[in-house]
C-alpha cells in the first residue's frame, strides 16, 4: 500500500508531459496561435532555430507563419519565418510551482492521511475522527512537501515546431 501510494504521489508531483498540436488560428487542432500566445505572454522563453542557435527572448508572438519577440539581452526587437524555429521552450516559474505543489500535496497527503486514520482503532465511538484527523495531519503534510517540491522543481515548457504546425 505504502509503495502505490508512493508512486502516485511521485507521478503527480512530478507531472506528466503531454502533447498538443498547435496550429494557425482558424485550421483544425488542439491548440491556435493566438492561444500560445496568450498563454505565453508574460513568459521568458528560449528560442531554439533549425541551424541550432538559441535566443533568450520576452514579448513572443506567432501571427500567421511569423515570429517576433524582443531579446532579452539587447532589448532589440527581431522577426522570423516560423520554419526558422525548431523549438520553444518557457522558462520554469517557481512560484507558480509552488501553488501547483500546494495544491496536490494537500489533496494527495489528505487522502492518504484519511486513509491511513481511518484503519486505526485508536478512536473507538468517535468513527470519523481518525480519518478526519489523519486528512488533516496529512494534507498539511502533503502541502508543506508539494510547496518545496514544486519550487524546487518548478516545470517548464516546450512547443516543437513542425513545417505547418508545433507541438507542446
Amino acid at each position: 500500500m505504502l509503495k502505490v501510494c508512493t508512486i502516485t504521489i511521485t507521478l503527480v508531483l512530478v507531472g506528466c508531459s503531454s502533447s498538443l498540436l498547435v496550429t494557425p488560428t482558424g485550421q483544425s487542432g488542439d491548440l491556435s496561435f493566438n492561444k500560445l500566445n496568450e498563454q505565453i505572454k508574460n513568459d521568458k522563453v528560449t528560442i531554439s532555430f533549425e541551424d541550432s542557435g538559441r535566443a533568450i527572448a520576452e514579448e513572443f508572438r506567432l501571427e500567421n507563419d511569423s515570429a517576433s519577440w524582443k531579446e532579452v539581452v539587447s532589448g532589440s526587437m527581431f522577426k522570423t519565418s516560423v520554419s526558422r524555429l525548431h523549438f520553444l521552450s518557457t522558462h520554469p516559474n517557481r512560484f507558480v510551482g509552488a501553488m501547483n505543489g500546494l495544491g496536490k500535496g494537500l489533496v494527495i497527503g489528505g487522502v492518504i492521511g484519511a486513509m491511513i486514520g481511518g484503519g486505526s482503532d485508536s478512536f473507538r465511538g468517535d468513527e470519523g475522527m481518525g480519518a478526519f484527523l489523519g486528512a488533516l495531519t496529512g494534507g498539511g503534510a502533503g502541502a508543506l512537501i508539494g510547496i518545496v517540491l514544486g519550487a524546487v522543481v518548478p516545470q517548464s515548457h516546450e512547443y516543437h515546431f513542425t513545417h505547418t504546425a508545433l507541438k507542446k
